[in-house]
C-alpha cells in the first residue's frame, strides 16, 4: 500500500514538472477560424438565414472561450457583431464579423418615361421609361431603364425592376401606354374644280387629300391651294397627320400653266412679198398668223395656221403696208399675239443710204422671188472693186478680198453699191430690173 502511494506521487510529480515545462514552451495564441454558411454577398449582406461556427486550435497548451457557440441568424438587420475569444497559455486570440440580413426586395416606386407622349396621349417614336424604387435597409443598388421600340399597340407596355444593395430584386412592375409609330396612309386627292382646258389648270386650285390611320386613327391632311410654278407635271405635296403625330407625304401632279407663251415676230420686205419670222417659248404649240392691210379694217384675214416658225407670204402690193398679227397657243389655250409691220418693194435694206460705219457692213435687200442668185457692185469712186453672186438677200462684205487679178482691202472712203436679181445659171447673166443703188462712208475704226 505505501508503496503504491509512493508510486502515485511520483507520476503526479512527473506531470507536474512536464506540464510546467509545456506552458514554459507555449508562445502562440490559439488559432481560431470562421465557417459562415452560405458565404456572405459582394456587398456584405446576406438575403437569408447565416450559419456561424467556429473552430478553435492550440496544440502547445489548453484554452478556454468566449462568444464561441454555433449560431444561426435569421431575422433582417442592419449589423449584429459577433465575436468569437480564446484564451491559452500562449495568448489571447479574437475572430469577429458583423452580420447584415436582408431578405426583402425592394419597392418599385414607380416609372418615369423620358419624355411625355408626342401627341394625343401617344408615342411615336421609340422612348426609354427609368424606374424608380424604394428599400428599407440595405439600399436601392440600380434600378432598370427599359427602351421600347415597338411594335405599334394601343396597349403597348414594359416592364422594370429594382435591385437592392444586398442583391434583391423587386418587380417587375409595368408600366403600360399607347404607341403608334406608322405614318397613316394617303387614299386619295379632290380637286376644287374641273380642269380649265384639256387637263390643264390655269388659275389657282385648290387640293384636298383623303388619309386612314389603322391604329391612332383621326388622319387628316393639310388641303394645299395650287398657283404655280407651271409645268406639265407640276409637283404638289400631300401632307397628313394622324392622331399619333405621325406624318405621311406623297406626291401628286397636276397639269398647270398661268402663263401665255412668249413670242417675237420678225417681217422682212421683199417684192409683192414679206418673210414672216417668229420665235416662241418652248410651251407654245401652234400658231396663227393673220394679215391687214394698214388703214384697210376689211382686208383682216388668216394667212397661216399651224407649228412652223416662218411664213413666205406672196402676193402682196409693193408700196403698200402690211400689218403681220403672229399669235402663240400653249396646250393650256394661253393665247399671246405680237405684231410686226412691212411694206414690200424692191429695194435696199441697210446699210441706209449716205450711212457711215467703221467696219466692214452686212449689205442688205428686199428679196425677189423667183431669184436664183443676186449681182452685187461695190465701185469706189468710179472705180469697181468688187463683183459677188450671193444667193440669199444680203452679203457680207470682206475686211479684204481679191478681185480683178489685185488684192483689195475695205479701206477708208465713199462706196457706192447696186443689187440685180438674176436667173438661170451665172453664165446665162439673166439679170432683172436693178433693185436699187446707195452710198456708204467707211471710215477709220
Amino acid at each position: 500500500m505505501v508503496r503504491t502511494i509512493a508510486a502515485i506521487l511520483a507520476a503526479l510529480l512527473v506531470a507536474s514538472v512536464s506540464s510546467a515545462t509545456a506552458v514554459a514552451a507555449d508562445d502562440t495564441a490559439p488559432i481560431i477560424t470562421r465557417t459562415v454558411t452560405p458565404p456572405i454577398g459582394p456587398n456584405g449582406w446576406s438575403t437569408g438565414p447565416v450559419n456561424i461556427r467556429w473552430d478553435v486550435r492550440d496544440p502547445e497548451s489548453p484554452w478556454t472561450t468566449t462568444g464561441c457557440d454555433a449560431r444561426t441568424f435569421r431575422s433582417d438587420t442592419a449589423g449584429v457583431s459577433v465575436t468569437c475569444r480564446a484564451q491559452s497559455a500562449g495568448g489571447s486570440a479574437s475572430n469577429g464579423m458583423v452580420v447584415r440580413i436582408d431578405a426583402t426586395p425592394p419597392r418599385v416606386t414607380g416609372a418615369h418615361p423620358d419624355r411625355g407622349p408626342d401627341a394625343n396621349g401617344w408615342y411615336n417614336h421609340p422612348l426609354r421609361v427609368h424606374y424608380a424604387g424604394q428599400d428599407a435597409l440595405s439600399g436601392v443598388a440600380s434600378c432598370a431603364a427599359v427602351e421600347y421600340a415597338g411594335p405599334d399597340a394601343e396597349g403597348a407596355s414594359v416592364s422594370g425592376t429594382c435591385v437592392d444593395i444586398a442583391g434583391n430584386v423587386g418587380g417587375p412592375a409595368p408600366f403600360a401606354f399607347r404607341y403608334d409609330a406608322t405614318a397613316p396612309a394617303i387614299l386619295g386627292h379632290r380637286m376644287s374644280r374641273p380642269p380649265d382646258f384639256g387637263g390643264w389648270y390655269r388659275r389657282p386650285v385648290g387640293i384636298g387629300f383623303d388619309a386612314g390611320d389603322a391604329l391612332s386613327g383621326g388622319a387628316r391632311c393639310d388641303d394645299v391651294l395650287y398657283s404655280g410654278p407651271d409645268g406639265a407635271a407640276a409637283a404638289v405635296v400631300a401632307t397628313c397627320t394622324d392622331a399619333a403625330g405621325n406624318v405621311a407625304t406623297g406626291p401628286f401632279q397636276l397639269a398647270y400653266d398661268a402663263h401665255p407663251p412668249d413670242v417675237q415676230v420678225q417681217a422682212e420686205p421683199g417684192h409683192r412679198m414679206a418673210v414672216i419670222r417668229w420665235s416662241a417659248s418652248a410651251d407654245a404649240e401652234c400658231y396663227v398668223v393673220r394679215r391687214q392691210e394698214v388703214g384697210r379694217p376689211r382686208t383682216k384675214r388668216t394667212v397661216y395656221r399651224g407649228a412652223r416658225r416662218r411664213l413666205v407670204d406672196h402676193g402682196l402690193r409693193d408700196g403698200r403696208r402690211y400689218r403681220y398679227a403672229v399669235t402663240a397657243i400653249d396646250a393650256a389655250a394661253h393665247r399671246r399675239t405680237r405684231t410686226a409691220r412691212v411694206r414690200p418693194g424692191r429695194r435696199l435694206l441697210s446699210p441706209r443710204g449716205g450711212a457711215r460705219v467703221t467696219r466692214p457692213p452686212v449689205l442688205r435687200w428686199t428679196r425677189i422671188p423667183r431669184t436664183s442668185y443676186y449681182n452685187v457692185q461695190l465701185f469706189k469712186g468710179r472705180t469697181r472693186v468688187l463683183s459677188a453672186w450671193p444667193e440669199r438677200p444680203f452679203l457680207a462684205v470682206p475686211d479684204a478680198w481679191t478681185f480683178g487679178g489685185q488684192a483689195r482691202r475695205l479701206e477708208p472712203g465713199r462706196y457706192r453699191w447696186w443689187v440685180w436679181p438674176a436667173r438661170g445659171r451665172p453664165e446665162a447673166r439673166r439679170y432683172g430690173r436693178l433693185i436699187g443703188r446707195r452710198t456708204l462712208v467707211v471710215e477709220a475704226g
